[in-house]
């Protein structure tokens, strides 16, 4: 599966060859009617589900998470889709650019270029997109129109919290911005990080070789206790962080997002 997330009253899953499933209480699952095909990603917002196809059929949408339909996208991969000043935005992985819709079911293209694009956030009012085909970041306040930000190389992922947006490059490195959409470079040297969470206070980055880093501000960056390994996910929920290792060691929680312990799970991606 690559996710699974609790939206519209309902769990929902996307598996990575049996389609779409969903779940009332995260314990029993039920196949929906796409029981087979890739799929990345799902939001729900206005009383619709859409989620993103691997296998180059496009969009889905559904409006009680069980029963889906293909929407007017049939084609292409996709990795990420958000919502956000009344429009659903999706991040196309087949050189095809950014997609836009108003109900998530009638796309249609945005300005950005044909690359691939592997992430989106909304907020403060802002779409931020990160592009896996080294052309950095765009950002846009309705969807359809994007500008590019000043910085090149390939992003991962974006996160915002204390007024700022913080972007890890798996290139280039991590990158912040604040009062303006004026990029700039964090204390941390150019090098490759996949995941960036932001909780209790805190800013929590892996990097793919070494280890876990922390920031109070997204700016100054401190190395955590792991000071080696890749972590290509990091999360937090019920007071506790979550980082999952891509290199056979498992998982790592922490209390504080700055000093980590290895799970019962030492093995594994």
């Amino acid at each position: 599966f690559h996710f699974a997330t609790f939206v519209g009253g309902i769990f929902v899953a996307c598996s990575d060859s049996n389609g779409m499933c969903w779940s009332n209480d995260g314990k029993n699952w039920v196949q929906s009617n796409i029981a087979t095909g890739s799929f990345t990603h799902a939001t729900f917002a206005n009383g619709v589900f859409v989620a993103c196809s691997d296998d180059n059929k496009g969009l889905y949408w559904s409006t009680d998470g069980k029963n889906w339909a293909q929407s007017s996208v049939t084609t292409y991969r996709f990795s990420y889709v958000i919502f956000g000043n009344g429009a659903f935005v999706a991040c196309s992985n087949s050189l095809k650019g950014i997609y836009w819709s108003n109900d998530g079911k009638n796309w249609a293209q945005s300005s950005a270029p044909a690359g691939n694009f592997s992430h989106a956030t909304f907020a403060n009012g802002i779409f931020v997109v990160c592009s896996s085909s080294n052309i950095g970041l765009y950002w846009s306040t309705d969807g359809k129109n994007w500008i590019q930000n000043n910085a090149t190389g390939n992003f991962n992922s974006a996160t915002f919290a204390n007024g700022t947006f913080v972007a890890c490059s798996s290139n280039a490195g991590l990158y912040y911005w604040d009062a303006s959409t004026m990029l700039k470079q964090s204390n941390l040297a150019p090098g490759s990080y996949y995941c960036i969470a932001f909780a209790h206070g805190v800013f929590v980055v892996g990097s793919n070789a070494h280890g876990i880093y922390w920031s109070n501000d997204g700016k100054n960056w401190v190395q955590s206790n792991i000071t080696t390994g890749g972590f290509v996910y990091v999360a937090s929920a019920n007071g506790i962080f979550v980082a999952c290792s891509y290199d056979t060691k498992g998982l790592y929680w922490s209390n504080d997002g700055k000093n980590w312990v290895q799970s019962n799970i030492t093995t594994g991606n």
